[in-house]
């Protein structure tokens, strides 16, 4: 998986999977499961491009060394 996006947004996005984890743990019995769902699919989303962006820096570090 490449992953297109900058380090700005990675931190941007690893802040936002934060955020979200964090309201789940502070308030469980308020959602839905619906909203635990679309919850679900979007910190998938921002841990992917997390994870894409920090395996191919670790990857290119790795070409260096």
């Amino acid at each position: 998986m490449s992953a297109n996006i900058t380090l700005q947004q990675a931190a941007e996005q690893a802040h936002q999977l934060e955020i979200i984890s964090l309201m789940i743990e502070s308030y469980p019995h308020k959602f839905t499961d619906t909203d635990i769902t679309v919850l679900a699919s979007l910190m998938v989303k921002l841990s992917g491009g997390v994870s894409g962006f920090l395996s191919e820096k670790s990857a290119a570090q790795e070409g260096k060394s």
